[in-house]
């Protein structure tokens, strides 16, 4: 009896390590065995030898990539078939709804770009983040995927994730809904929320830099001001939009002077009815540069808070500011330097991402996975010891 006990134990904790090691493949893109072997603290033969049965049984797949300068073997990098599955993320912003299938070797295997309409009520939003999901549901099954769960990224406030309630700013004003029931019923699967500030910080560091272990702050500024740390194990977002800002009459938050929908107020209180993305895409506009008068302090002012409360070892600034001209981006870093040294406070490294637009819906596919992966991964090591 005893013998079958230890049996049983053993065979458990192979499976753990089996699944952990899968887990870090999936989760580090640039993953070689040597790395899964130094972050999980296994020894390296035996890393060698099960990974070597994930590639028997196409689990597991290796590419070579080349020493570029450098004499010496070609880096072998590791990665899950890409046909075990997916999930399905949504980013919702004020003006656009993006979304991408991401399979679990980290390609994005389809992606729905959808604008969101000026007039869109709260009961609209929700109608159109639940048709996404399911439309998302059947590109995914033209690539013969199955789909394990929905993540979507939400403008905050995220007053409660479970149901996906938001407290948030669109185009007409603030407006207050639940995403996550309809887009659950709308696509059949498991779905998840998380601010979208969030989701971009999640895919910048899985993406860019999966094996830092130091603080990163993400800023996202778009309609709303969120803010993200991701410090080793642990992450929490927050809004730096709702900080007070002035004084006296004229106090106000962050959201009212520098960010996407403060622009779009200002736009329309002149007569200005473009949409907000044109605005942006046109720096040199008088309307824009009257604007940044005030934003630009504003702005660079709410990131200077964000570091003196949080530390960080690196700040990743991404949203409207990152499309305006360099002189106006480097001001921004300028301005948090200053007022950094001014105090005595170390500064961190500081830079506005300019990337595609879909790094928060992977940021959410990020998100739903995390929630899912382990059994997904264990009932798969099991069907392949079967």
């Amino acid at each position: 009896m005893e013998t079958k006990s230890k049996s049983r134990q053993r065979q458990h904790a192979a499976q753990r390590t089996s699944v952990n090691i899968l887990r870090y493949i999936m989760d580090h893109p640039s993953a070689t065995r040597r790395t899964v072997a130094e972050d999980l603290a296994l020894s390296f033969p035996n890393v060698c030898r099960i990974i070597a049965g994930f590639q028997d049984n196409d689990t597991v797949t290796v590419d070579e990539l080349k020493q570029i300068g450098k004499r010496g073997p070609r880096s072998r990098t590791l990665s899950l078939r890409n046909k075990i599955g997916c999930t399905i993320g949504i980013d919702l912003e004020a003006t656009h709804l993006r979304a991408v299938a991401l399979d679990y070797a980290n390609e994005v295997v389809a992606v729905l770009r959808e604008p969101v309409p000026y007039a869109a009520s709260a009961e609209d939003l929700v109608g159109l983040v639940a048709g996404m999901a399911r439309g998302m549901v059947g590109l995914a099954k033209k690539e013969m995927l199955e789909v394990h769960a929905v993540g979507l990224g939400l403008p905050g406030p995220v007053i409660d994730e479970s149901t996906g309630r938001a407290h948030t700013q669109i185009q007409t004003g603030l407006c207050e809904a639940e995403f996550v029931p309809a887009a659950a019923k709308a696509s059949g699967l498991p779905t998840f929320s998380a601010a979208n500030t969030l989701c971009f910080a999640v895919g910048h560091r899985r993406f860019r830099h999966p094996r830092r272990q130091d603080t990163d702050m993400v800023v996202l500024n778009r309609f709303g001001l969120g803010v993200c740390v991701l410090r080793r194990h642990e992450r929490f977002s927050g809004e730096l939009g709702l900080l007070p800002f002035g004084q006296g009459a004229a106090a106000s938050h962050y959201r009212d002077v520098c960010t996407g929908a403060s622009l779009l107020r200002f736009a329309r209180a002149r007569g200005d009815y473009r949409d907000l993305h044109v605005i942006v895409s046109s720096p040199d506009d008088p309307l824009v540069a009257e604007w940044l008068i005030a934003a630009t302090p504003a702005f660079a002012q709410a990131v200077y808070c964000g570091i003196v409360m949080f530390a960080p070892d690196r700040v990743v600034i991404e949203g409207i500011f990152t499309n305006l001209p360099e002189h106006i981006r480097a001001s921004i870093i300028r301005i948090v330097t200053d007022e950094l040294e001014t105090v005595g406070l170390g500064v961190p490294s500081i830079g506005l991402f300019v990337g595609d637009d879909l790094m928060g819906a992977r940021g959410a596919a990020l998100v739903a996975r995390d929630h899912i992966v382990d059994e997904v991964l264990t009932q798969l090591v099991s069907a392949t010891r079967a």
